[in-house]
Parts: structure tokens; C-alpha cells; sequence
């Protein structure tokens, strides 16, 4: 696992930066990463679908490192947490992680989003590369934002999506 224990919290407000609670223990602002409008918002139904065949493409879309990203809509509102099944999420090598996720309001953890692909007789690999990566949780709602560190590959490979109540 990626540095799990690793836990940062920044809170934005009139061009400040603090890591300090007010008197009453919570933390008043969000992460700008939870509101910024450069946040993108993921809504295809494919990215939560489990099992049809697609040749999606996420690669190039996101400014490495730089971009983060929320499930919303029909694409779920998280990052699915278990192997998809072969050809899910809108192509044949769909990105996932059953990695900690923050749980507190504003927390952003370190973590590896995994790769699945499958071989030409259908053997799974549900880990076959990971990528640093980072999550925040942006409400008790269960809104996350999420940012690949790396860049992610060339081919037809997708950010897999789900619901979650």
C-alpha cells in the first residue's frame, strides 16, 4: 500500500492556508480541491456498468498530478473499491482500488489505484500496474475527489465508478 498513514489537511479561505481546528475540534473549510470548479466531474453510466464490452479512453484527459477528479451522475460517486469484471467500466482495463480511503471530512490520504486488464484466455489481473494517487473526502455524504499522481496509460483504459449509499 501506498503510505496509508500519510494524512493531510488544508483549508482554504481568503488566499490563507491553515491546519488548525476552530475552538469547537472541526475544521471549518474544505480542501479547494472539494469546490474548485476545475474539479472534473465524471457522470457516464459506462463507468458503472460492470459488464459491457467498451473502448472508452481516460488517458489524456487528466493533467498529471495536477487534475482532480469526482464520480457524480450515473458514473456512481466513488471509485470502485473491488476488481472489475472483465470488460466493465467502458473498456477492457478498468483503473480501481480497494485501498483506505479517508474518513473524516476534508482528510486526504495517499493510496495506489490499480489496473485491471485480462489476458487473451480471460485470466484476470486485477493489479496488474498501480498508480500514487490521492483521495479526499469532501462530505459525510461520501463525495470524494480523487487525483492520479501518475500519468495513467495510452490505451483504452478507464476510472471505474459505483454507487454508493
Amino acid at each position: 500500500m501506498y503510505n496509508t498513514t500519510y494524512t493531510t489537511r488544508y483549508w482554504y479561505h481568503h488566499n490563507t492556508t491553515t491546519s488548525s481546528p476552530s475552538t469547537d475540534g472541526n475544521f471549518p473549510f474544505l480542501p479547494l480541491q472539494c469546490t474548485s470548479p476545475k474539479t472534473v466531474s465524471l457522470t457516464e453510466s459506462w463507468r458503472n456498468n460492470y459488464g459491457r464490452r467498451g473502448y472508452h479512453k481516460d488517458a489524456g484527459i487528466y493533467d498529471e498530478g495536477r487534475t482532480w477528479f469526482r464520480f457524480t451522475g450515473k458514473a456512481g460517486n466513488q471509485l470502485k473499491n473491488t476488481c472489475p469484471n472483465q470488460y466493465s467500466c467502458g473498456s477492457s482495463a478498468a483503473y480501481w482500488s480497494d485501498d483506505r480511503m479517508p474518513s473524516s471530512v476534508g482528510e486526504t490520504l495517499h493510496f495506489y489505484m490499480y489496473e485491471s486488464l485480462y489476458s487473451g484466455d480471460h485470466q484476470s489481473f486485477c493489479k496488474e500496474r498501480k498508480f500514487r494517487s490521492k483521495a479526499t473526502l469532501c462530505s459525510n455524504d461520501g463525495d470524494y475527489v480523487y487525483l492520479l499522481e501518475e500519468r495513467m496509460s495510452d490505451g483504452y483504459d478507464t476510472l471505474c465508478g459505483k454507487h454508493q449509499l
